[in-house]
């Protein structure tokens, strides 16, 4: 190598161990690398002069001699065109001062100008190079160069258009963008939209918006979906074996019927129906409407009724509001009314007539990436309610005092390698009161909740649960699964009616698959709780189909 500066031999020889072949065509390539180092340096007349091969019985050697001439150094840069937007890049550009000019500099700065200009709210701009000045003085030369910024059309959205929906009414798609009047269209913004959409769990496709400017320059955003399965039919069938080596077993089920758009308005009705065991059940109605006062507020109805064995009716009545304050967080309240009544006979000796009136809030953080088979996010919420609870005795007598309830859920999902997620929750609940029931304790579980025990089985007024599931996925809803429960509960002392203080902790495991047929969503999993065998194990079938 002739003709380099001292600086850069080391460079252009690390270049020339890239030279295994000597013919023609490499040391053509060879030769195109040094003059693009060169020309990336700042030495822009750098030319190849010569090249020779010298040839011995050993080895062969190719010589190359170049003349670089002189370094160019980028002195200043200056921008022209909108004001607004070289006000949102003007910052970088002065970075490029004192760099060895070269093309490639160039091109890299202005692609990153555009992709932060397109980031603001200008996607149709572009950068030109108006000139470059070339002036030498001393051992280098100095490059002014100046950029011409032309913003491009304004891209504040003024109309959003729908295509491929059928189902669900125009207005209602429009209104779940939320979109200001002064948005203004970025790939971040389009991207928000998509998910927003998604999460609806209306349609089975939501492709990315894209922009358009009509013929008097207006910008708009278009919506392409298509239509999904918005109702959903959740069952499960479990069978509990008998604990007696001479009984028999018994079947538990539950039933979820989710309408989730009624007349295309995205308004929401549900049935569900839970049978615990032989003389165990429950019925739960709900109705949702969203945005209220066009806001993104939401208020629902429930009725609930529970049947606990020959002890008492539970009924309850709720109302709640929740407004959205973006696309991951909820904050809500709501109030409720539950009356007890003991059933007759057993019932009537050991459970208190009650009726209670809470008040509470609620906070939800959800990030996951699908609502059905999440591989990555996390899902956060928790609730208080307080509320005043009038009781009649047996006896007749009556009393008044203030409950408490406190909840909390959090779930996590990790997709630790491909197809591989592993999936953890912890669930957490309080219940204070001066006087407890059997009516006022939680049911803990089951297939959704402790797995490896019966539905229902055990009963406290202060527990934590959790499970963690290592799955495998086998396609984007099915996948098989192994996992692990457990669960500390707790029934404190005190004015306690007909109880004892307890507490206990419980560990079930096993293994499960959950495959997407054409008939839906079929789940099936074996669990075992402690001194279970294979022949007492729990087994539980599912079906979640979307029609």
């Amino acid at each position: 190598m002739s003709g380099a500066g001292a600086s850069h031999v080391a460079e252009l020889e690390s270049l020339g161990r890239t030279l295994t072949t000597v013919d023609s065509a490499s040391i053509a390539q060879y030769v195109q690398r040094i003059v693009d180092w060169y020309r990336r340096a700042g030495y822009l007349r750098a030319t190849v002069d010569s090249v020779r091969i010298h040839a011995d019985r050993e080895q062969k050697t190719v010589m190359v001699h170049i003349s670089e001439g002189r370094a160019n150094a980028i002195r200043s840069v200056t921008l022209t065109g909108d004001p607004s937007a070289m006000r949102s890049v003007a910052g970088s550009i002065n970075d490029l001062t004192g760099e060895p000019f070269s093309d490639d500099l160039l091109e890299g700065e202005i692609g990153r100008m555009l992709e932060r200009l397109e980031s603001l709210g200008y996607p149709m701009a572009t950068v030109a190079v108006e000139r470059l000045t070339f002036t030498s003085h001393g051992a280098h030369d100095s490059v002014d160069v100046v950029l011409h910024l032309d913003a491009g059309p304004d891209a504040t959205l003024s109309e959003i258009a729908v295509e491929g929906n059928t189902e669900t009414r125009t207005g209602v798609i429009v209104r779940e963008a939320r979109l200001s009047g002064e948005a203004r269209y970025t790939p971040q913004l389009a991207e928000r939209l998509r998910r927003r959409l998604v999460r609806l769990g209306l349609f089975a496709e939501v492709a990315e918006p894209e922009l358009f400017f009509d013929r008097n320059r207006r910008a708009g955003l278009l919506i392409r979906v298509r239509e999904g399965s918005p109702n959903r039919f959740d069952g499960m069938l479990g069978y509990v074996p008998s604990s007696a080596a001479d009984g028999t077993g018994y079947l538990t089920g539950m039933l979820h019927v989710q309408l989730r758009n009624l007349f295309g308005t995205a308004r929401q009705f549900e049935v569900r129906w839970y049978r615990e065991s032989q003389s165990t059940q429950e019925v739960s109605l709900r109705y949702r409407e969203p945005w209220l006062f066009g806001i993104p507020l939401f208020a629902a109805a429930s009725l609930h009724q529970r049947q606990q064995d020959s002890a008492f009716v539970r009924q309850q009545v709720g109302l709640e509001l929740e407004i959205s304050l973006d696309d991951r967080w909820s904050v809500g309240v709501a109030v409720e009314r539950m009356a007890v009544v003991p059933s007759d006979g057993f019932g009537t000796r050991t459970v208190p007539r009650s009726t209670v009136v809470n008040f509470g809030g609620r906070l939800r953080f959800d990030s996951r990436d699908d609502l059905v088979t999440p591989t990555s996010g996390f899902l956060y919420e928790t609730s208080y309610r307080m509320g005043t609870k009038g009781t009649t005795s047996v006896a007749g007598a009556s009393d008044r005092f203030t409950t408490q309830t406190a909840t909390m859920d959090v779930a996590g999902y990790y997709a630790v390698a491909q197809r591989h997620v592993l999936a953890a929750a912890i669930h957490w609940g309080e219940k204070r009161t001066p006087t407890l029931d059997v009516s006022d304790l939680d049911r803990v579980g089951g297939a959704s909740t402790l797995r490896g025990y019966r539905e229902g089985q055990f009963f406290a007024t202060r527990f934590i649960w959790g499970s963690f599931e290592y799955r495998l996925l086998a396609g984007q809803r099915s996948f098989l699964y192994a996992f692990l429960d457990g669960a500390s509960l707790a029934v404190p002392g005190g004015r306690i009616l007909g109880l004892s203080e307890q507490a206990d902790t419980k560990f079930g495991y096993g293994v499960g698959i959950r495959v997407d047929s054409p008939v839906g969503l079929i789940g099936v999993s074996l669990a075992l709780g402690a001194g279970d065998t294979f022949s007492t194990a729990k087994l539980h079938i599912r079906l979640i189909n979307e029609f």
